[in-house]
């Protein structure tokens, strides 16, 4: 969490916020517990530091803001969560039953610390990234992992003209020595469009020229790159 300006998942209920000094700045070294009060004169962000706790133990605010519309809904919304959501129907309890009742969903190698589920059909890509997520988690050589979807990470190929793709997950691990190894792992199936050419040149183009210069950008490279594909059955 340190100099992270993110805190907490929009998933959960909030477990903690940053300290404020006397001109409402944040400090991102002094973490304190729980959901800070909301107030509607000073603002959220001018708090003075002090010792923070429950939403309506949180600071002498209380007297004076513990009964804000905002902070009572607050206190509900915890109350339901925490018993489980009763009178959630349909769809909105499926939902609610996946992102907050799923122990399986949960993930702390992961940048969003959270695995997909979308599936149990073993003809269905997420299915076997879901189950590749999860042993991940379990391996104690791995450091953290990036299930890459969303993120900029892309390597070029040739077919075609030209293109270039996402690998499914990039990989932090610690080898035998200890060193740092960081793995482009990709889950293939028999009929993966441009399978061989994006093989061809991540293995022969830019693994290679990525660890040539991995001295140079320590800290951007981050360790010894490798190339694996697992291919599902």
């Amino acid at each position: 969490m340190e100099n992270n300006p993110i805190l907490n998942s929009h998933h959960s209920e909030p477990r903690w916020h940053y300290a404020t000094d006397l001109k409402g700045h944040f400090n991102y070294e002094d973490i304190r517990k729980d959901c800070r009060i909301f107030d509607s004169v000073i603002g959220r962000h001018s708090i003075p530091v002090q010792k923070q706790g429950r939403v309506f133990e949180v600071n002498k605010m209380e007297v004076e803001y513990g009964t804000h519309l905002i902070n009572l809904l607050r206190n509900e919304v915890g109350k339901w969560r925490a018993s489980g959501y009763p009178n959630a129907t349909g769809a909105i309890y499926e939902l609610l039953r996946y992102w907050f009742l799923n122990p399986e969903r949960h993930a702390t190698k992961n940048h969003v610390n959270a695995v997909a589920d979308t599936t149990n059909t073993k003809e269905d890509a997420n299915f076997w990234e879901y189950l590749t997520a999860k042993v991940l988690e379990e391996v104690p050589e791995v450091e953290s992992y990036l299930k890459n979807t969303f993120s900029d990470f892309n390597i070029p190929y040739v077919a075609d003209g030209k293109g270039t793709y996402k690998p499914d997950f990039i990989i932090r691990a610690k080898n035998r020595e200890v060193k740092t190894v960081m793995l482009i792992l990709e889950i293939t199936g028999a009929n993966k469009q441009y399978k061989a050419e994006k093989k061809h040149f991540k293995e022969m183009y830019w693994v290679p020229t990525v660890n040539a210069v991995r001295d140079l950008y320590a800290e951007l490279v981050g360790g010894e790159w490798r190339f694996l594909e697992v291919r599902r059955e």
